[in-house]
């Protein structure tokens, strides 16, 4: 019989000291059963729509480089265009003054021969 007693009293001693250090825990941190329920549940939605935005910030970043690739082959052709553009222009004056010297020739050439 004094077994038993001995036995219900560790059993209630352990059950006391449990719910002192679980109080005492809990002052120590602060920390609400239910509060910190409610701070698990806002870490995981917070975490989620972490991993949504650094997904999104990743294919911005991919559109980004093809975008900035576009415009650096972009602005190549432009260069090459400007530089046919200002060698045709250069051909055309020339022919434009061999038209002019050729006619002033024919004229005087015409004169001549009246």
């Amino acid at each position: 019989m004094e077994f038993v007693f001995l036995f219900i009293g560790i059993i209630i001693g352990l059950i006391i000291g449990w719910l002192v250090a679980k109080s005492r825990f809990e002052k120590i941190h602060g920390i609400d059963p239910v509060l910190h329920a409610q701070l698990d549940k806002d870490k995981s939605l917070l975490e989620q729509e972490l991993k949504s935005i650094k997904l999104e910030a990743a294919t911005l970043k991919t559109e980004a480089e093809a975008s900035w690739e576009k415009l650096m082959s972009l602005t190549g052709d432009i260069a090459e265009w400007k530089n046919e553009n200002k060698n045709l222009t250069q051909k055309l004056q020339d022919q434009k003054e061999t038209m002019e010297q050729l006619n002033t020739l024919l004229k005087e050439q015409f004169e001549n021969i009246a």
